[in-house]
């Protein structure tokens, strides 16, 4: 860092330049990601009206679930994984939350008043994972996966903090750095992008049952979300013959989840 500039204006310059060196690796793979907010915006067409005030929320919450897209990945080709986990976590949670305050008045009630240091420790009681991800609900139960995952990757701890230290041949010892995607990066772009891109492909496969009853013109976003979901297993059989390593990182491509039903 030299003397005339603070260390945020290094982080920042880093970024900009990981940023771009990402988005050349990944080319034209990156507009899986787009597809995915064209998905999110369909999905927000479908709605006539939301009746409750419970729907008009869980509606809102898809806003946050496109929000939390677009940081995941931008954090992403900035090699910040723990940023793109966290984003993707608050995403499912998102989702989760949705399901939960349409399926539960008790819950919708709890979620509306929380504000206070008293309601916010009912909230936090009440708004668990078996309330959000219900076992009961297949494709609500699917999506825990993905947050216990990105909440293992996320959170502090022995994984996570190893991941700052850079393991490149040659590389100071005890070297601490911002980023932590790790080497070699560019399969590990892929990987991730990819993994980014399942979890709300699943997020929107689940519309069906988080939005039962107020979707009331669906087809564009049956056929928008039909379309990406082939797009992205073209990108899964691509990704893993280009990059070997990738055989044992990469789930299988049934893990795309079910599909959305009118």
């Amino acid at each position: 860092m030299s003397e005339s500039s603070l260390e945020i204006d290094d982080a920042n310059e880093k970024d900009i330049h990981n940023f771009r060196e990402s988005r050349r690796v990944l080319g034209q793979s990156l507009d899986l990601s787009d597809d995915l907010v064209k998905v999110y915006k369909r999905l927000g067409e479908a709605f006539t009206a939301a009746p409750s005030q419970a729907d008009k929320y869980a509606v809102s919450m898809l806003s946050a679930c496109r929000k939390h897209l677009t940081l995941s990945i931008t954090s992403l080709l900035r090699l910040h994984l723990t940023q793109a986990l966290r984003e993707t976590r608050s995403a499912v949670e998102a989702a989760g939350i949705a399901y939960a305050i349409r399926a539960n008045s008790e819950v919708f009630a709890i979620f509306r008043e929380d504000g206070t240091p008293e309601s916010r420790k009912k909230a936090l009681k009440t708004l668990k994972s078996g309330v959000l991800f219900p076992a009961s609900v297949p494709k609500m139960h699917a999506l825990k996966k993905h947050f216990d995952l990105a909440s293992t990757m996320s959170h502090t701890n022995l994984v996570t903090f190893a991941r700052h230290y850079p393991d490149e041949p040659g590389a100071k010892p005890r070297t601490f750095r911002f980023q932590d995607l790790g080497e070699p990066a560019v399969p590990n772009l892929h990987r991730w992008l990819y993994w980014i891109c399942v979890v709300h492909l699943e997020i929107l496969g689940a519309s069906d049952v988080i939005y039962n009853g107020i979707l009331t013109s669906p087809a564009p976003f049956l056929e928008e979300h039909k379309y990406v979901r082939g797009k992205l297993a073209r990108f899964y059989v691509k990704a893993r013959s280009e990059f070997a390593a990738l055989a044992t990182w990469f789930p299988p491509d049934e893990s795309l989840g079910d599909e959305p039903t009118a």
